[in-house]
């Protein structure tokens, strides 16, 4: 039998508040309420939350990650969501916020040609 477990990671860089420390323990403590599979919830403190996040997901079976802001720099040259995506060991799932933006149409464009 299989023993399934979900671990909620969140970075931050290493000059966090502890309002916010409070703030994000809340925000995956709500998440662990939805799950039904034992939880491991943990706050990845780092001054390079893209390359310690990437390492802290070793050995994930699936990685399923938040799309991050700056539309713009994100249309042009991926986001750290995307490198962070391309980077890890094992499958990834990259989702968006219900509303947000989709990427524009240059993007789209060169993805299909590309890949």
């Amino acid at each position: 039998r299989n023993r399934v477990t979900i671990d909620l990671l969140y970075p931050v860089t290493g000059n966090a508040t502890e309002a916010q420390h409070e703030t994000i323990d809340q925000y995956l403590a709500e998440l662990e309420a939805l799950c039904s599979v034992p939880v491991y919830r943990s706050v990845v403190e780092t001054d390079d939350p893209t390359r310690d996040f990437v390492s802290a997901t070793d050995p994930a079976d699936v990685l399923i990650i938040g799309t991050d802001g700056g539309r713009n720099q994100r249309n042009l040259f991926g986001g750290k969501a995307d490198w962070i995506v391309d980077t890890v060991d094992c499958t990834a799932i990259q989702v968006q916020p219900a509303g947000s933006e989709q990427p524009g149409f240059l993007r789209r464009a060169f993805e299909r040609m590309v890949f």
